[in-house]
């Protein structure tokens, strides 16, 4: 034990005194005993080039790594039932690839990693049941890929000194994430926002950065407080496709949450359109004034919907359009549309008339009408001179 205890003290001094890069191909660590023996079989390492993954069951803990300071590639550890905390990666300034860690059931604590600053790609959380907060990042200060977060957190704070993350922000099957705080320093998001399925998030609380990408938040089921400056401020200007639905009041829908933002929405500039009762479709024109063209997808869906009559000023989507599984026995409402640029879906309505169609000449992609055992006829289709795709 003595003479273990002298190799050591003499690896740790070698280390600190002639440190350099190391391992441009990687390694792979399996085995506590690799760990253990790493400042021993690599005395001045304290940089490894290439990508580095931890993978065990008999992992319990890092120590045997804190010599390292910087790792050029990627840093994985993933699938360590025992590994309960990150201590022994305590040196660690950056990691020049992608953070992953993912599916390590006992990790609790991010302790360990208190000074890293800096990750060249991105941070990844997936899958670490115990793991409740992020605490241990405090230094971070750039992620230079996505964020992405999959697991059972509390919160994000932890996150308090993060500024810039240059990919996409992507939050969901967060259990318990009830907020977002600990993301009120970040000022950059440059990629898209996709935050769905969090089933107890009732706020975007923290979010004051606006995506430069595009905005998806769906199905978060108690989710009513959308209006946050980092939303209200992409509604105002637009990046990308806005996707707000199935969530609960108050953020169902881009209306709604514009609203509160006290932000008039005119043509959303690249869609997309979802309504699914008839109370959004009848607000369309208040919702979205002056706008007489869909520049995206519009999806129309609900057993609710009796009547499209409050489309009565489109003229033109530049998108699909799917009408699918309505009460509608016409597509009244629809009557001024000369052109739409993508494709046209018609099920499981109860139509008997397209004649609302009439002044449609032109469809983009594929015509496609199934499920409608009312209509007996395509009286209304007659002015239709091109279809690009297919007619079903």
């Amino acid at each position: 034990m003595k003479k273990f205890i002298i190799l050591m003290f003499f690896a740790s001094l070698i280390s600190i005194t002639s440190a350099q890069p190391c391992l441009p191909d990687g390694i792979i660590f399996d085995r506590q005993t690799q760990i253990d023996s790493f400042q021993i079989n690599y005395p001045i390492c304290s940089e490894i080039l290439g990508d580095v993954k931890i993978r065990g069951g008999n992992i319990t803990n890092l120590n045997g790594l804190y010599v390292l300071t910087h790792i050029s590639g990627s840093l994985t550890i993933v699938e360590n039932g025992n590994l309960i905390s990150l201590a022994g990666l305590d040196n660690l300034i950056s990691v020049g690839g992608d953070l992953l860690i993912q599916v390590n059931i006992d990790l609790t604590s991010l302790t360990g990693l208190d000074n890293l600053t800096l990750i060249g790609g991105s941070l990844v959380f997936t899958s670490n049941s115990d793991l409740t907060d992020l605490n241990g990042l405090g230094n971070l200060t750039s992620i230079g890929g996505d964020l992405l977060i999959k697991d059972n957190l509390i919160s994000l704070i932890g996150l308090d000194n993060l500024l810039t993350i240059s990919g996409s922000l992507i939050i969901k099957f967060s259990e318990s994430l009830i907020n977002l705080t600990g993301l009120e320093n970040v000022d950059s998001i440059g990629g898209n926002l996709v935050i769905n399925y969090n089933h107890s998030l009732t706020s975007l609380a923290g979010l004051h950065a606006a995506t430069q990408g595009n905005l998806q938040i769906t199905e978060n089921s108690l989710l009513c407080m959308c209006a946050v400056p980092g939303i209200c401020d992409y509604l105002a200007n637009p990046k990308g496709v806005i996707d707000i639905y199935n969530n609960a009041e108050g953020c169902n829908n881009p209306p709604e949450v514009a609203d509160v933002c006290g932000i008039s929405l005119e043509c959303l500039p690249f869609g997309n359109y979802r309504f699914l009762n008839q109370v959004e479709i009848d607000s369309f024109p208040y919702n979205y004034a002056n706008c007489n063209q869909l520049n995206g997808d519009t999806y129309i869906s609900g057993n609710g919907i009796s009547n499209l009559n409050g489309f009565n000023n489109l003229t033109f989507i530049e998108g699909k359009i799917e009408v699918r599984s309505t009460n509608i026995t016409n597509l009244s409402g629809l009557d001024n549309i000369d052109s739409i640029k993508g494709d046209l879906f018609l099920s499981n309505n109860p139509l008997s008339s397209l004649i609302n169609l009439e002044d449609l000449t032109f469809i983009g992609g594929e015509l496609r009408i199934g499920n409608c055992d009312s209509l007996n006829n395509l009286i209304g289709l007659d002015n239709v001179t091109s279809v690009k795709s297919t007619f079903n």
